[in-house]
């Protein structure tokens, strides 16, 4: 009921539960589970809104490489780029699985889109502000 739990062994700590499910608990509450759900191994925090932050040590020095925002969405914001593997040849994809606005790169202050592809076939426009002034367009042709 008080103190540390040590685990120190030579071999590996292997964790089996039979219910599917890993339940971290903090003080009695419930924060993090890792489960089993229709064959797909999910990580999911039980407080609303709570955040799931991964950190690391970079030289030394504690980081957060990324945080996922769940009262955003989910939104996530990396600490460094996302870098592609030397001679990837798949790029980087933004894609958006449903709606009808078109994905976009804009600047988070004021929500400028800067490159604004078109639907399929459509132009691809570099913008200023809010969509309604093209800098340039490419056109298909």
């Amino acid at each position: 009921s008080s103190g540390d739990l040590t685990l120190d062994v030579a071999g590996d700590i292997i964790l089996d539960a039979g219910g599917d499910d890993f339940i971290f608990n903090y003080g009695g509450t419930s924060h993090l589970y890792i489960s089993n759900n229709s064959g797909n191994t999910t990580i999911q925090t039980a407080i609303s809104d709570e955040d799931l932050v991964f950190k690391g040590n970079d030289g030394g020095s504690g980081i957060t490489a990324l945080t996922l925002d769940m009262s955003e969405g989910g939104a996530a914001t990396f600490n460094g780029e996302l870098i592609a593997p030397n001679g990837a040849t798949e790029g980087y994809h933004i894609k958006q699985t449903g709606g009808t606005a078109t994905p976009r790169l804009t600047n988070d202050g004021n929500e400028w889109t800067i490159i604004r592809p078109g639907a399929s076939g459509a132009d691809v426009a570099i913008n200023n502000y809010g969509n309604t002034a093209n800098l340039f367009t490419i056109t298909e042709t």
